[in-house]
């Protein structure tokens, strides 16, 4: 363990004695009396999951001192910060909260309008005088099933707080479900509490009623923002922020799942043990204790610090603590628990300090420690996803492989984007979440972070929701200001199917057709024996008679395109500038050549098992867009037509080689015989210039004084001269990577 503290028991055992507090204060809840297996619709265990015993809370408050303005009588029925918190499983939940007792309370729960069972909670000291902290966890939950609960402080059954409800969802392996996520809410950050809280609260509000089906709730650590002290001498104020953070209703009606952040760390755990119980805490990985942040003494008050994991449906969910920067324990941990746990769909790690992010703490010392040292961990044990939060902004990774390398040479779409979706990555995906309540924004820093593939810093909080199925898992990034997007990513697994699930798609997409028998066995053999590769076959489908007779518009070419070659839909702006570059003039078989070119496309082909290709550009017109771009513009502006392909090509030719300049190839256009012969007066001459070198209409002043000096005698070669070299028609051409 990371220095983990001894814990003093003979201390405990004193203060238990002093307050005389019974035996049964620490002991597992029974179900009450009249309670029969018939009646109770789960069963009821007191498991303590490795945190919140009563050593490490009464170690807390032995040093308690004076009363704080707040403190409350502790013979009173007060009740505070219910959670529901995740439990081992999806059937199991640990409902939490403080109440004002030491004797401990009661939870009433059941089946909500039938009969309601009584459990005696576990009960221990907290740090605050006057509260105490209960417990019950409840496991053999029925699926898709409402209770009810209300919970006490006391014993007494005419004190239970108002009644609250959880929905449990469908349970299975093969069933899809969603989770909402959250990062650093870090309430008191900004130096309000009142703010933050609003922010907080706002961010869960538009979350869960854009998605009221969700499963459970995660925070990415940094629940608070005060560090508490060892001495317990900030507690009122970092015990405020935890009843701010505690203050969102859907915290007592949807299971959450935590991570210990640095600042719920601080430098004395004991508050986080003890207002959250978390499942399969670890006793012996992810404590910490001494310098295991920066150079602040952190001593540890409370098991709850260790890693963590739960399962749900079909995912193992892995929780690090990354104040311990003790790589040997979380490879421990993450080994021991995947191998006690073998058959998830889904593998997630989690934890507070990210280690591929883009704003200043990825350079800190002990992100270093971590990035170096859990990187080539995670890629080796075959970890899919990794959650993490504290640096207050969005980044998304590429699919990175171990050491921090990318597991392709850049992974983008036909499009030069991010790929939003990606089948059977070889490699880690890593997502950092941006603020959840608005308390603080960290800046992009100016860095060029080549893991990056995504990244976004509006000072806009926001949330994210995980969908998860059997062969997908998809995470959307939503702003809460208007539940607009963010960012998508989605990563697929499927089995690896053969060439002629490839040659059928082509056939269905293509020439809209099931493959006849010959069709079939002919283009399957020429991929199977290496004898052509994907992208020739492509060709072959995309440039044949029968598919040409369909006569396809540029838009739905181009949208054949996606779905033959990607197995999608197209983007609005990617499919826009495929389109913009058909209309210019430049073949189609440029854009086979350019989706068959894309990451994308060779991803797609090694779940068939055959070998992509690539296909060969030979004319001029199609070895770069804007050069073509910039002719064609010239066509439309000078000629007042489409380029055609002779020509467009001989241009391009003179441009891509240097052979002329941008200067030299409009003046070949101004002064050719065609737009000679158009017999252009001044001002259409004028006007024409305008067009092809301003890219728009003359003004008045300026056409009046343009026609005036060529009435007195300027040249057509000095008018256009003029605005050949002016400063205006010089950044079209840049704008075109011209000279």
């Amino acid at each position: 363990m990371c220095n983990l503290k001894q814990k003093n028991w003979n201390r405990f055992a004193a203060l238990a004695l002093a307050m005389g507090m019974s035996a049964s204060v620490l002991a597992t809840p029974a179900l009450a009396e009249d309670t029969t297996p018939e009646t109770a619709d789960a069963a009821v265990s007191a498991v303590d999951g490795g945190q919140a015993q009563a050593p490490d809370a009464v170690e807390a408050t032995d040093a308690m001192g004076d009363a704080s303005e707040d403190t409350v009588n502790a013979y009173t029925y007060d009740v505070k910060d219910t959670v529901i918190n995740i439990g081992a499983s999806q059937d199991s939940v640990t409902v939490t909260w403080y109440g004002s007792n030491p004797t401990g309370g009661l939870l009433r729960y059941g089946v909500q309008g039938g009969e309601m069972n009584t459990v005696t909670a576990n009960v221990a000291p907290t740090s605050q005088d006057g509260w105490y902290k209960n417990y019950v966890t409840l496991t053999g939950l029925a699926a898709t099933t409402t209770y009810e609960y209300a919970v006490s402080a006391d014993q007494d059954a005419a004190h239970y707080q108002e009644a609250k409800t959880f929905t449990t969802k469908a349970f299975g392996d093969a069933v899809d479900y969603s989770f909402l996520l959250f990062g650093d809410p870090q309430i008191g950050s900004s130096g309000n509490n009142e703010k933050d809280t609003a922010g907080w609260l706002n961010t869960l509000a538009h979350a869960t009623a854009k998605f009221p089906n969700i499963n459970f709730l995660f925070s990415m650590g940094d629940q608070i923002n005060a560090y508490y002290n060892y001495d317990q001498s900030n507690l009122a104020k970092v015990e405020a922020e935890y009843d701010a953070f505690l203050s969102a209703p859907q915290i007592a009606n949807l299971p959450l799942a935590t991570e210990l952040g640095n600042h719920d760390c601080g430098y004395n755990t004991a508050l986080y043990g003890q207002h959250f119980t978390l499942p399969n805490v670890s006793a012996s990985y992810g404590q910490v204790s001494g310098d295991a942040y920066g150079d602040n003494p952190i001593n540890s008050e409370s098991n709850a610090d260790g890693d963590y994991y739960f399962t749900y449906n079909n995912t193992l969910f892995m929780v690090l603590n990354s104040s311990c920067l003790s790589v040997a324990e979380h490879k421990a941990f993450l080994e021991e628990t995947l191998a006690a746990n073998p058959n998830a769909d889904w593998t997630v790690v989690s934890f507070h300090k990210s280690i591929y992010s883009v704003a200043s703490h990825v350079t800190e010392a002990d992100i270093e420690t971590l990035r170096n040292g859990l990187s080539p961990v995670l890629n080796d044990l075959g970890i899919d996803v990794v959650l993490q939060g504290h640096d207050h902004v969005y980044a998304r990774s590429y699919i990175m492989g171990g050491d921090g390398g990318m597991t392709a040479d850049v992974q983008k779409d036909a499009d030069g984007k991010a790929l939003t979706e990606i089948t059977n990555p070889n490699g880690v995906q890593y997502l950092t979440f941006n603020s959840a309540s608005g308390s603080k924004f960290y800046k992009i820093t100016n860095e060029a972070f080549e893991y990056t593939a995504v990244m976004n810093q509006e000072k806009v909080p926001n949330y994210s929701v995980a969908s998860v199925t059997a062969d997908s898992f998809t995470v959307t990034t939503y702003r809460s200001s208007d539940d607009s997007v963010v960012d998508t990513i989605t990563l697929n697994k499927s089995e690896a199917q053969d060439a002629s699930a490839f040659v059928t798609r082509l056939y269905k997409v293509c020439l809209d057709r099931a493959p006849d028998a010959d069709g079939l066995a002919y283009w399957n053999d020429k991929l199977t024996t290496g004898a052509k590769t994907a992208a020739e076959v492509v060709e072959g489908f995309m440039l044949s008679k029968e598919y040409t007779a369909k006569n396809l518009s540029n838009g739905d070419y181009v949208e054949n395109a996606y779905t033959a070659m990607l197995g999608r839909a197209s983007d609005e702006s990617g499919k826009a500038t495929w389109v913009a570059n058909l209309n210019n003039g430049m073949s189609r078989v440029s854009i086979l050549a350019g989706f068959t070119g894309s990451a994308e496309f060779k991803a797609l082909c090694e779940t068939y098992g055959i070998q992509a290709g690539t296909i060969a550009l030979t004319e001029a017109r199609d070895k770069n867009a804007k050069v073509t771009g910039f002719v064609a513009r010239l066509y439309t502006t000078c000629l007042d037509r489409a380029a055609d392909v002779a020509g467009l090509n001989d241009w391009c030719n003179k441009l891509l080689t240097n052979a002329q300049s941008a200067k030299q190839v409009a003046g070949g256009f101004v002064f050719s015989a065609e737009f000679t012969a158009k017999k252009y007066n001044n001002k259409d001459y004028i006007t024409h210039l305008y067009r092809a070198f301003m890219g728009r209409e003359p003004d008045a002043a300026g056409l009046n004084n343009w026609v005036a000096a060529m009435n007195a005698g300027m040249t057509r070669q000095k008018a256009f001269d003029g605005f050949a070299d002016s400063t205006e028609f010089g950044n079209i051409v840049a704008g075109f990577g011209l000279k």
